[in-house]
């Protein structure tokens, strides 16, 4: 029996039509794929994407075990906060799965004994880099921080010379394996000055649903004998909530102690509280949030979302739109059989770090040096018809590639598709839809990003 998100029956009073999709049973739409698709391009639009796990990562040796285990280099997130996308791959260069990692940290104060040993006045000298609170917080806010800090580490309120008590956010940016005082930007800033401070460094990964339990058994095994703690998350519902509009019918709906920093986020970049988690990240090339939070939690703001005029979406709308934007579908145009190099994600892939052997590495090198890497390439068919996965690319009477994911692009009004050919492969590719060969032009990916042709 397909297992059910924890929205299985709100989609199914929303008049959604449910399939099964890798093992679960998940809304295709919810009556036009087609206006869900245009909702996202040009409103907003949400995804039940409660079937993804979030796996957190967690110890000593958390760092130099994701630097081993993933394509992408780990060490490209230096700031809290900071998303890295890679692939985890097998030994012979095949993709296990792709994914998103995050990199966190949480301020902590070391031990009482190493607070007050510091008399009063160096004290106060030492806090000139810490955060205090501001005229502009709100009381909820202002409350909020207080919870953060425990009394003995608090400052008395008639301190002078602010006259104000000194907190400290917890999940604020910082540097790994420095000590760090809190600017009055609420950014780390390395600093000798506050050695009772110092970071707990922890990542979180979003895994695909139809891969977890491999992708599991496979971080466990390479985490043998490692001091690293993997944690998958199935206490945490996901909710994906995307287009230009996206953000601003969000934010309202977010915890009061989260809303300004994810406000303030870049793109690739998280916050949390702590029990909340927002990314701004997404697979439809529109800008949105990515929302992490307790499964008990995920029906109530799925509600305040679509009262908000969040339209709900499927996968058919999610597929289309990922494909607009040419991002890669795991199991259709990288697989186990299929390394970064041949699915368009060397960029994903830095062999120049000599130093770092990550899992695959080898086998990846020796692609490169070998030669003859087939072209990982998008195509516009010219003239009418449909695209799909598995149709076969000619060269003349030569067999020459395959499409790896098809479809009609309800924004360009035509079909397009990813494909890998022959690197020999010259012009004049012709595409075979039910024995007719009809031309198809090669362009780069993506088609549309942030709701305009991008061919």
């Amino acid at each position: 029996m397909d297992k059910k998100t924890i929205l299985n029956q709100t989609h199914r009073e929303m008049g959604a039509r449910m399939v099964p999709f890798g093992g679960w049973d998940m809304p295709v739409h919810y009556g036009s794929q087609i206006e869900e698709h245009h909702a996202v391009r040009k409103d907003a639009g949400m995804f039940d994407v409660c079937h993804m796990t979030a796996v957190d990562i967690r110890g000593p040796e958390a760092r130099s075990f994701l630097r081993h285990l993933l394509a992408n280099d780990i060490d490209k997130l230096r700031m809290p906060g900071k998303a890295l996308y890679s692939c985890m791959l097998k030994e012979n260069g095949g993709v296990i799965d792709d994914l998103i990692v995050y990199y966190m940290s949480q301020a902590c104060l070391r031990p009482r004994d190493r607070f007050w040993d510091i008399p009063v006045p160096k004290i106060d000298s030492a806090f000139d880099n810490l955060f205090v609170p501001q005229p502009s917080w709100s009381p909820s806010t202002t409350q909020q921080l207080r919870k953060l800090v425990a009394a003995p580490y608090l400052a008395p309120n008639d301190w002078t010379p602010r006259s104000e008590a000194y907190f400290v956010f917890p999940l604020a940016q910082g540097t790994p394996g420095k000590q760090c005082g809190l600017a009055a930007t609420g950014v780390y800033q390395p600093s000798l000055r506050s050695p009772w401070l110092a970071a707990d460094d922890w990542y979180r990964m979003v895994i695909n649903a139809a891969t977890t339990e491999k992708d599991i058994a496979w971080m466990e095994r390479q985490a043998e004998g490692a001091d690293v703690a993997i944690q998958p998350r199935r206490d945490l519902g996901m909710i994906a909530i995307q287009g230009p509009k996206a953000r601003e019918k969000t934010l309202p709906l977010l915890p009061d102690d989260l809303r300004e920093a994810a406000g303030q986020l870049g793109p690739f970049h998280a916050a949390t509280n702590g029990e909340w988690f927002v990314g701004r990240t997404g697979y439809t090339g529109e800008d949105g949030f990515e929302v992490l939070l307790p499964e008990n939690q995920v029906v109530a703001l799925w509600n305040a979302l679509a009262e908000a005029g969040v339209r709900p979406c499927g996968l058919g709308a999610r597929d289309t739109l990922r494909l607009e934007a040419g991002m890669n579908l795991y199991g259709a145009d990288m697989d186990e059989d299929t390394s970064p190099l041949e699915s368009g994600l060397a960029w994903t892939v830095p062999l120049g770090n000599l130093e770092r052997d990550f899992i695959g590495r080898s086998a990846l090198v020796v692609q490169k040096v070998s030669g003859n890497l087939p072209l990982f390439t998008g195509l516009l068919l010219e003239g009418k018809g449909v695209l799909r996965n598995h149709q076969k690319l000619y060269e003349g009477e030569r067999e020459v590639g395959e499409i790896t994911s098809g479809g009609f692009s309800p924004t360009l009004q035509r079909a397009i598709g990813l494909a890998r050919i022959s690197a020999d492969a010259g012009d004049g590719i012709t595409v075979d839809i039910r024995g007719r060969k009809l031309p198809v032009r090669l362009v780069r990916p993506p088609f549309v990003r942030n709701g305009k042709s991008c061919i």
